[in-house]
């Protein structure tokens, strides 16, 4: 019984944040984009040594630790559009992740920089998405005035 009524306090709080659905998607999405960009690396078997290795790991415990922070605090950054803490970080990771390949010169066209590249899009049009979202719409995220 305890398990639904946990179930149940974390739905009432989701519903008394007015979490938006494109919120909460952009963060779960940011959040396991994190999560594989931490484990990429022993997937694409990059040493240690490799400047891809630390940009996906430094990048991917980045990313994941502000998607499970704002999952945590959801009134932090996901109830108001000025408080969307986590997008804006979140559009900037993206943002590098695109080009450090070339930034850090392993710009192959193979494993580790096409993940890269790809994962870099899919967080920035989560992150984007959200953030701009928001802006459209103003009134998302307030309460009852």
């Amino acid at each position: 019984m305890s398990g639904m009524r946990a179930s149940s306090d974390v739905m009432d709080r989701i519903s008394d944040e007015k979490i938006s659905a494109g919120g909460l998607v952009a963060t779960w999405v940011i959040t396991l984009l994190g999560l594989w960009l931490i484990f990429a690396p022993s997937v694409f078997r990059l040493e240690t040594d490799n400047s891809a290795f630390w940009n996906e790991l430094i990048v991917g415990i980045a990313l994941a630790a502000l998607g499970l922070v704002a999952l945590r605090r959801p009134e932090v950054s996901l109830s108001a559009p000025r408080r969307s803490c986590h997008f804006w970080p979140g559009l900037w990771l993206g943002l590098w992740l695109v080009f450090s390949p070339w930034v850090l010169e392993y710009s192959d066209g193979r494993g580790a920089s096409v993940n890269e590249v790809i994962v870099g899009l899919a967080t920035l049009a989560a992150a984007a998405l959200a953030i701009f979202r928001r802006a459209d719409h103003p009134s998302q995220g307030k309460g009852d005035e």
